[in-house]
């Protein structure tokens, strides 16, 4: 690409016939180049001339049109003589390159040295300077969270020019707008997550197609990173409880301290294309991993917090605080039992005819839902079958009895 050039043929040794172009000026708006072109005689060193007074004709082509002239072929010796200059001007590809071809042809009917030369020509090709056309698109931000905007600004050669901007992200794509002018803000869709399920970003590329009227003059394009905001997590729907005792379950209705396994049933999903890669439970400090885990035998009561969080494919974590109630449970425990002989009033008496016997115990309420009994037995001296001597089902118990 050059803004002047030079087409040479010698068509005898001393003599050349040349096209020598420049460049004036280049429109942007209108796409062309104003060239110049002159047709010159020349001689190639001080013997070499041409003796001739009379008016010769010659033709001029510039990209396909002909121009005539006439002139006059005399010579002198190292004369670079021009013999017809002609301006035009000349519309470039869409794209703003050009190349033009040029060709001369000067009837200069002469003879020289013997030779009889009538017509002459040079021909050839000049590359103009491309014109800078389409439109290199910029960007506001080199990175923006999906969901937020960004401006895209399109500096055009000629206020006529207008602009077509679609994107590509992942195999996502779509048309930003159309017959735009110097900028657009846009709205990265935060739909765009679903193309990077496993990644938090990714490049996101604007195309930038460049129109004169219904022409279209190049196409540009543009990159930014495109995030996935940080408020985009997977979620925890729901977190269900049981006890993996069916009976205590039926009975209770809530998990039984010191006596319940509870299996957790956790449904969680990904946000926007991502999985769960992982689940942790955490409970009376001991961590259980999967979807439906089950623990130990809990031994706390009351309220107690199991904590819940569930990892996706990018990376991201949610938790859910999920309350647990176990009943308050211990086994039935005899507390005190002892007996002597005793007064029908219960007085200590070696000899009595009496046994005083003391008596505690206790059974868990659970809640009231539990149910209790006891009784109290003797075995005489050579028997083998046991006596009640009471029974009942109270929960608690601290008395003493006296029986014969």
């Amino acid at each position: 690409m050059a803004t002047t050039g030079t087409i040479n043929n010698t068509f005898r040794t001393g003599y050349a016939i040349r096209i020598v172009w420049t460049v004036d000026s280049q429109s942007v708006a209108n796409n062309t180049s104003t060239v110049t072109a002159k047709v010159q005689l020349v001689s190639l060193g001080a013997s070499y001339t041409i003796n001739s007074t009379a008016s010769k004709s010659g033709t001029l082509t510039i990209n396909g049109t002909a121009y005539s002239f006439t002139f006059s072929a005399a010579l002198t010796g190292n004369q670079v003589k021009t013999i017809f200059t002609k301006t035009v001007t000349i519309t470039h590809g869409a794209d703003g390159s050009k190349s033009c071809a040029f060709s001369a042809t000067a009837g200069i009917n002469v003879t020289l040295s013997g030779t009889y030369y009538g017509n002459v020509s040079t021909s050839g090709v000049g590359t103009f300077n491309t014109i800078a056309r389409a439109t290199t698109p910029t960007v506001s931000a080199s990175s923006v969270n999906m969901g937020a905007s960004i401006t895209i600004n399109m500096p055009r050669a000629a206020s006529t020019f207008v602009h077509t901007l679609t994107y590509k992200f992942g195999s996502a794509t779509g048309t930003i707008g159309s017959s735009l002018g110097t900028s657009q803000a846009w709205t990265v869709p935060l739909s765009l997550a679903s193309q990077v399920p496993n990644g938090t970003s990714g490049i996101c590329t604007i195309t930038c197609q460049t129109y004169s009227g219904s022409t279209l003059v190049g196409t540009k394009t543009v990159t930014f990173t495109a995030t996935v905001p940080s408020s985009v997590v997977p979620t925890i729907n729901s977190v269900a409880v049981a006890d993996t005792n069916t009976a205590y379950a039926t009975k209770f209705g809530n998990l039984v301290q010191n006596k319940s396994k509870a299996k957790f049933t956790i449904t969680a999903a990904g946000s926007y294309g991502s999985t769960i890669t992982a689940y942790k439970t955490v409970i009376e400090g001991k961590t259980y991993t999967g979807a439906t885990p089950t623990t130990a035998t809990l031994t706390t009561s009351g309220n107690i917090t199991a904590k819940v969080t569930v990892t996706d494919s990018r990376g991201r974590t949610a938790t859910f605080d999920k309350t647990v109630y176990l009943i308050p449970y211990t086994p039935p425990q005899i507390t005190g039992l002892s007996c002597f002989r005793s007064t029908a009033t219960g007085v200590a008496d070696y000899e009595g005819l009496n046994v005083s016997i003391s008596l505690a115990f206790s059974v868990a309420t659970a809640d009231n839902k539990n149910t209790a009994s006891y009784k109290l037995e003797s075995l005489k001296n050579g028997a083998t079958t046991w006596e009640t001597i009471k029974s009942g089902n109270t929960f608690t118990s601290a008395e003493t009895i006296v029986t014969g």
